[in-house]
């Protein structure tokens, strides 16, 4: 594997404890205007993209670098990591077990009795929240449950208010095959509980660490479930804001869920968001410029950074220096190393995706009808690809 792509993407121990490394979501903002929002939700065993302390730092170097010679005052807050791992794989881990079992002991007799929902482990978990494998309902089917505490505090004051009510509605809608199906919302004294798809094959990180890269045949098949699952969120005008490999699950087909929707909200045409959420190295360069953007063009390049991780098994850009990455994104710098075997369909539909004007960008329809993808049929496996039904409202 690359350094980059282990740089970048690499699930390494985190630094020491500090005010600014509490697993969770870090806010920079003028005069009530969000500028930055970084998730650093935290799961056992790994660290999602950056390393808390190190991470907060850097932005705050590069905006400072922005905004230097200007009166601008710069607030940091913390709250929940509103980009906690929803739907986790089976690596269970005992590592921070404990913990997670003492703050929710409480809550399990309620819980198998009143919603008949059976904690059997647990599988990690963050500030305010632990995720725990489950069996549930009559059937006893297997489920990943994530239980947040919303016990009211100052830090959490933002993702109560915000995050979380939005998530909670934005799950309730979104039905899709390619998407973490969420079974029910519960609700008990200060927890909110979110029963979802169990992924058997975990994400697609997991997956990469492995194998580095993906044949281009595999490559296609995962690229085009994501899109469905994109074009099914944009129906109801959803922009997910967190699209990477860590937030693609895998179930025991190596089928597509898409998960993690902490950042996710509806973006009606006409309208702007100016909040910078996501993770650095796939976000998209309006979103790092701190500009207003509106449209699911955002969502569009964090997919085009995934598809060129799955091609190459790197990152496009080299995250560590903020800056100079804009700077070759601007410039649409993207190259492939002589060892990356992608065709050069592949490589032009990246080139295309990551496009630094936002308006040119090809639309989810055109991206489906390149070159690359045109020839590619969606199913779900084990299904017979030969079989497969045409495009529907399921998979777009």
């Amino acid at each position: 594997m690359s350094r980059r792509f282990t740089a970048s993407l690499g699930r390494k121990k985190a630094w020491p404890v500090c005010p600014l490394h509490q697993p969770g979501h870090c806010l920079v903002s003028f005069r009530g205007r969000t500028l930055i929002s970084m998730a650093q939700a935290s799961h056992q065993k790994e660290e999602r993209d950056f390393n808390g302390r190190r991470d907060v730092f850097d932005i705050l170097i590069y905006f400072s670098s922005i905004f230097v010679g200007r009166n601008f005052k710069l607030e940091m807050t913390g709250h929940k990591e509103a980009a906690q791992k929803s739907c986790p794989s089976n690596d269970e881990s005992d590592e921070g077990g404990d913990a997670a079992s003492m703050n929710t002991k409480a809550f399990v007799p309620i819980l198998a009795k009143d919603h008949k929902l059976n904690i059997t482990g647990y599988l990690g978990g963050g500030s305010y929240s632990s995720v725990a494998k489950a069996t549930f309902g009559d059937s006893q089917m297997v489920v990943a449950a994530k239980i947040i505490d919303i016990t009211p505090t100052k830090a959490k004051e933002d993702y109560i208010r915000k995050f979380l009510p939005r998530e909670t509605e934005i799950v309730k809608i979104l039905q899709h095959d390619n998407i973490v199906r969420v079974y029910q919302v519960i609700n008990i004294p200060n927890h909110v509980i979110f029963v979802s798809e169990y992924c058997a094959n975990g994400d697609l990180l997991k997956k990469l660490k492995k194998t580095k890269s993906l044949p281009e045949d595999e490559a296609k098949f995962m690229f085009r479930q994501l899109i469905a699952a994109l074009m099914h969120l944009s129906q109801f005008h959803i922009i997910h804001r967190d699209l990477k490999c860590e937030n693609i699950f895998l179930d025991a087909h190596d089928n597509v869920k898409l998960g993690d929707f902490g950042f996710a909200r509806v973006l009606k045409a006409g309208e702007k968001s100016g909040t910078f959420c996501g993770s650095r190295a796939y976000v998209a360069p309006e979103i790092l410029r701190a500009k207003d953007y509106s449209g699911n063009a955002v969502d569009v390049w964090s997919a085009g950074v995934v598809l060129y991780i799955m091609l190459t098994g790197s990152m496009p850009f080299d995250d560590r220096n903020p800056q100079k990455m804009i700077e070759k994104q601007l410039a649409h710098r993207i190259r492939f190393s002589r060892s990356c075997t992608a065709s050069t369909a592949a490589k032009t539909l990246v080139l295309e995706v990551l496009h630094p004007h936002a308006p040119n960008r090809p639309t989810y329809k055109a991206i489906c009808d390149s070159e690359w993808l045109k020839s590619t049929p969606y199913y779900m496996k084990p299904q017979d690809p030969k079989s497969s039904a045409p495009p529907s409202r399921t998979n777009g």
